[in-house]
This record gives C-alpha cells, structure tokens and sequence, in this order.
C-alpha cells in the first residue's frame, strides 16, 4: 500500500532544458534552495515486498552545500573541480551503509564552481544490449561521465544517453533511463 501515487498524481518525464529553466527562474525570485528527488519502487516477483530507493539531493544556491539523504544506495558520481577528480558516492562507507538499506543518513559536502554531480538511475547501467549478452555497466557510465566532464549538462546527459541507446541498438529498455546533472 502507497499513497505517493494517489497524492502526487501519475508520474510524468519532464525534459532537462524544462527543469533547468524551472531553477533558473526559482533562483531569480529568491529561491535559495533547490530540491530534487529521484523515487524508484517497483515489486519483487517473490511476495508482497517492495524495494524503493530514494535520493533527495539539496543544493543551497547560496553556500554552495550540497545534501544528499537517502535511503537505498547513493546512485551519483561527483567531479570536484578542485581535485580534477571523480568519485562514486556510492562506493563512500555512507554510500556503502545506506546500500544496505538499515538507515536513512545525510551526505554533505561543499558544491564548488567547476564541480559537477551526475544523479542516474540503475536502469542505466542495467540496460542490455539487444539480444541481452551485455549490460551497459558502471565502466562505461563512468568513463563518459569523466571523459566529457567539461561539456555543458545538458549536452553531457545528452552523450550518455545517446551512448546508452547505442549500445542497445535503439532496442527497447526494460525501465526508464534518467540522468540528472548539475
């Protein structure tokens, strides 16, 4: 049982130049925070169970700090600029606690000009090639996450996905692909 649906109405995919203007704007009357939420809950076949992962990612615009609580694991790479290197906060020992599903816990962090944070959903990284012999896999998310780093985010997600589909050879996934940059 879940009143999420009922409450928040059906779910709808919005394009990433659309939630950028949102914050944008949002930003220009004052806003000083932005929250996104990515939610995946989906049954498991073997009982009336159901997994659910949620990440909500907070970006004070003012200080430059970031917040990710989540529960399930932390499914975000992270560029610091000032390091010129990459990390999986998944693979962080928060990340690797929260994948066990015991806790709900906060990850904070300074966001600095430069840096860059890639939200992505398992289906990602799951997507099959397509006759079903290979998965897309965390290696090649990650190095096109590294490789074009310096690329705009839209244009960014745009490489990624396209790299996805290509992969699967314009097949049809088994779940929806989303990729959130800031």
């Amino acid at each position: 049982y879940c009143v999420v649906p009922r409450l928040r109405g059906p779910e709808v995919s919005r394009a990433m130049p659309a939630i950028a203007a949102e914050v944008e704007r949002l930003a220009g009357s004052g806003i000083r925070e932005v929250t996104l939420l990515g939610q995946k809950i989906s049954k498991v076949v073997a009982g009336v169970h159901y997994l659910v992962n949620v990440n909500v990612f907070q970006l004070n615009l003012k200080t430059g700090k970031m917040v990710i609580s989540a529960f399930g694991p932390i499914t975000a790479l992270l560029y610091d600029a000032q390091k010129r290197g990459a990390l999986n906060l998944g693979d962080t020992a928060i990340g690797k606690e929260l994948a066990k599903r015991a806790t709900v816990k906060d990850l904070s962090f300074s966001f600095r000009t430069g840096d860059s944070l890639l939200y992505y959903t398992p289906s990602v990284t799951s997507a099959e090639s397509e006759d079903g012999s290979a998965t897309f896999g965390y290696s090649a998310l990650w190095d096109k996450y590294v490789k074009n780093i310096e690329s705009p985010a839209v244009e960014h997600v745009h490489l990624i996905t396209q790299s996805v589909f290509e992969f699967s050879n314009y097949s049809p996934l088994k779940e929806d692909v989303i990729l959130v940059k800031i």
